[in-house]
């Protein structure tokens, strides 16, 4: 990535907690306004908390850092059926930006300042058709998630699970095994039975702000439909 003191730039992948927040803030910003240009706006301070950071100079360059990286990164999502004739392996790719104006200022700027210049991206036309149809969740448990919680598993677990209980059948619901749900969160080497105590863990945590219908079963977690956290009642407060 760019460094402004060197003026070198360097390989980066997206990771961690801030890359997490970036692509969620790029895919409200779409769902708010529909348009494919997105406002990082003029002012880091301001743009760290709407990502439900802190403020702080190494902090700051990380986060955009990080929003470099996702925006040069390429998304590919496969799909894999299976009948009794053979298997069929259906891909679609897409970076995610195709314009980037990132503005990395020397100095860290003070409460209230504005930077020079703007800080934006275009995202590509393919990412805009897979963000629109994406779910939004609600941005005040993802903050809270984010502020309160150490594991990036937090994050991902809630925003699965906002996407997947809404679609989940009412009365035999669905069972989703320990395997397969490590193959959606852990690398195949993680063991089975440490992954299931791991994810368990961002489970509770999660529950805490997203009442999902979930039973713990031997072989796996059954999945009930509830509702979409967008859906909530307003009057449905964070935990204190």
């Amino acid at each position: 990535m760019f460094d402004p003191k060197t003026k070198q730039s360097s390989p980066l992948l997206p990771y961690g907690k801030v890359a997490r927040a970036g692509l969620l803030y790029i895919n409200s910003e779409i769902h708010r306004t529909h348009d494919r240009h997105v406002s990082l706006g003029r002012s880091q301070r301001e743009f760290m908390k709407n990502l439900g950071f802190s403020w702080g100079g190494r902090d700051a360059r990380r986060v955009m850092r990080q929003m470099e990286a996702l925006a040069k990164s390429q998304f590919t999502l496969t799909r894999i059926s299976d009948n009794q004739d053979g298997t069929l392996v259906q891909s679609v790719s897409s970076v995610v930006a195709s314009v980037t104006d990132l503005w990395f200022p020397l100095k860290i700027e003070e409460e209230g300042q504005e930077s020079l210049f703007e800080s934006s991206i275009v995202v590509s036309q393919d990412m805009m058709e897979l963000l629109e149809t994406a779910m939004p969740v609600d941005l005040r448990a993802w903050r809270y998630l984010n502020e309160t919680s150490k594991s990036p598993l937090v994050l991902d677990v809630y925003q699965w699970l906002s996407e997947r209980a809404h679609r989940a059948p009412k009365a035999r619901g669905v069972l989703i095994t320990w395997e397969q749900l490590r193959d959606q969160f852990a690398p195949d080497s993680v063991e089975l039975r440490s992954f299931r105590r791991t994810f368990l863990g961002a489970l509770e945590i999660v529950q805490g702000v997203y009442s999902a219908n979930i039973d713990i079963e031997d072989q796996g977690m059954r999945l009930r439909y509830t509702k979409a956290p967008v859906m909530e009642s307003p009057s449905w407060e964070l935990p204190s």
